[in-house]
């Protein structure tokens, strides 16, 4: 078995915790196919699975750790993936569509020229290969004349590996180390350990040891790394705004705009923001960051007075953006427009979009959401608070400082929006886990007279209670 051509490889890269599934499509000119390679720091077991009665096969791979990131199922047009957790343990199922066979890659390609297949049980690098018809990798000999072993060197089949940007391949060397190091640098991004990446990019800085190919990548890792730790908009300036100079066909041009352009506007440089928000919507429509953009202006008008240009921004975003969140801060922007302008209604009915639809957008800032719930019932919109508390209670852990009053926040809420019996659930939660509190009795008073409001029970069951209302208070 004799890996014989040229592979073009356009590739999706899913981290899970300790596992990365990259899925690829190539072609050998003739053929299409499919590659999922399942990479793990340990060692972990694949399978390939045939089960005749059902007329069907695939290959399941099982991994001892859960990686932390909810798994997420994908196909293409050879594959159906499938990650589940079981028992404990998490799986990964991958589905060939047409025909699939499971390699396990224990040896080095840049070092060995033949690719064998061996019967691994375990191995941390698995590589599924899928495609319709035969093999595209396999090529059949048919030789004439002695039938018995003779020992002939291997004909030298050339190979290439990772290739960089202008399509040169990357051998070991300065430019594949530099390769592996932009990967570990990714990693770090992806998750989000942004101290360590900024020290380490900082020190390749200083020693002017970042390979050019790689400079824009490290330099946006950078950027996006400060902008997430908040409060270093100088730095984003210094080092975004000739990014976006220099890099102007780069893949991440919009998101470093729009980074640079907040940066600007919570330095107070309006005029530079507005520029490049104003470039960004015109270069970009369509683009999430360009609808953000839109929003980000839109705001800009709302303070200098401009309300109808910004409501017109708003209402386009909600009505045609693709992007959930996008979306959901459009929705919140200008259900805050109407509470301004007192259209409780309108404002109201955008609140609850988002409960509905994106209820996770309300968990970004817990004491801002909080306020705003507080701002609503103030408003005599007592239920859209009351439906935010819940939202926040479910993520609170039940052991932090916060958790006891958003219980009692989202009874008394639910109370005021006439959801008696959601508000005696909260109560209920409440008394389970905080009975021992000193204004305890004052809280069983507040139970009573729900009660006494749900007017619920027999007659005799309904007098009985009354009496003993009137008998306790």
């Amino acid at each position: 078995m004799i890996l014989r051509s040229f592979l073009i490889f356009f590739s999706l890269t899913l981290s899970l915790y300790s596992i990365d599934v990259t899925v690829s499509l190539g072609s050998n000119g003739k053929q299409s196919y499919s590659l999922v390679e399942v990479v793990s720091e340990q060692n972990f077991v694949c399978e390939h699975i045939e089960e005749t009665h059902l007329r069907r096969d695939f290959i399941k791979c099982r991994f001892k750790k859960i990686p932390l990131s909810k798994p997420v199922a994908t196909e293409n047009s050879f594959f159906k993936i499938k990650p589940y957790i079981k028992r404990r343990e998490f799986y990964l199922e991958v589905i060939p569509k047409f025909n699939g066979e499971l390699y396990s890659q224990t040896i080095s390609t840049l070092e060995n020229r033949t690719v064998y297949k061996k019967n691994i049980v375990n191995s941390n690098t698995w590589l599924v290969l899928g495609f319709d018809g035969k093999n595209p990798f396999f090529k059949s000999r048919k030789y004439d004349g002695i039938n018995f072993p003779v020992k002939i060197k291997e004909w030298d089949y050339p190979t290439i590996g990772a290739l960089d940007i202008g399509g040169y391949p990357i051998g070991k060397g300065k430019d594949y180390d530099d390769f592996i190091e932009y990967n570990s640098l990714k990693r770090l991004f992806v998750k989000k350990d942004f101290r360590t990446l900024l020290s380490r990019i900082d020190r390749k800085l200083e020693k002017q040891e970042i390979n050019k190919l790689f400079m824009p990548e490290i330099l946006a890792f950078k950027i996006k790394a400060m902008d997430e730790q908040g409060n270093r908009q100088r730095e984003v300036i210094e080092i975004g705004a000739p990014w976006i100079v220099s890099y102007t066909s780069h893949k991440d041009l919009p998101e470093m705009m729009l980074i640079v352009a907040k940066a600007y506007l919570d330095m107070g440089i309006i005029h530079e923001a507005n520029s490049i928000l104003d470039t960004l919507i015109t270069e970009y429509p369509g683009n999430s960051y360009a609808e953000y953009a839109m929003i980000f202006r839109a705001d800009r008008w709302r303070k200098e007075g401009k309300t109808a240009n910004a409501k017109k921004y708003y209402d386009k975003v909600l009505y045609s953006s693709d992007d959930i969140e996008v979306a959901s801060l459009a929705a919140y922007r200008l259900a805050r427009y109407y509470i301004v302008g007192e259209n409780l209604e309108k404002a109201k009915e955008l609140y609850q979009k988002i409960i509905n639809s994106n209820p996770k957008f309300y968990l970004k800032d817990y004491e801002i959401t909080l306020n705003l719930a507080k701002e609503l019932v103030d408003r005599k919109i007592p239920y859209i608070a009351a439906q935010i508390g819940e939202i926040l209670s479910n993520s609170i852990d039940p052991t932090s400082q916060y958790y006891q009053k958003q219980l009692l926040y989202n009874a008394r809420w639910y109370r005021k929006a006439g959801r008696l019996k959601k508000s005696l659930e909260f109560f209920d939660k409440f008394l389970i886990d905080y009975s021992y509190v000193k204004n305890i009795q004052d809280i069983r008073k507040e139970i009573d007279f729900i009660k006494f409001e749900l007017d619920e029970g027999t007659s005799k069951e309904r007098l009985a209670f009354y009496n003993a209302i009137i008998q306790k208070y």
